[in-house]
């Protein structure tokens, strides 16, 4: 009897396991198209494209890039970005880049590594 109580309890255990990981998964994600405006996005000018491992902007680009939440207080989210590879006109070869994003309300800023701000970018078709 007893290596049946055992044996439940494991399968218990990883099922409990398999719960939280799948809940640590479905973290909001900051994919999608930004836009400086609403009526920009109307226009369909986007001036941010992110996706789940890279992001766009008109001058900069990243591939190889993690979005992790490491904030979330009173509705607003921070994440660390970490991009392997990225490119633009003042970085002709792929660097590194480590930076963060906070979304309040549905928009994103962009907080660069040397102190700078971003505009802030709306979500477009949200």
């Amino acid at each position: 009897m007893r290596p049946v109580v055992v044996s439940a309890l494991a399968l218990l255990a990883a099922a409990a396991g398999a719960a939280l990981a799948q809940t640590s998964v479905r973290q909001p994600t900051l994919a999608g198209r930004y836009g400086l405006t609403q009526a920009a996005c109307a226009a369909k000018d986007y001036f941010a494209t992110i996706s789940e491992a890279a992001f766009s902007l008109p001058t900069y680009a990243c591939t190889g890039v993690s979005f992790d939440q490491v904030e979330s207080r009173g509705g607003v989210e921070t994440y660390q970005v970490t991009a392997t590879a990225c490119t633009g006109e003042m970085v002709v070869r792929a660097k590194s880049d480590r930076f963060l994003i906070v979304r309040t309300q549905g928009r994103i800023r962009f907080h660069w590594a040397d102190g700078t701000r971003g505009a802030e970018l709306v979500r477009c078709g949200a």
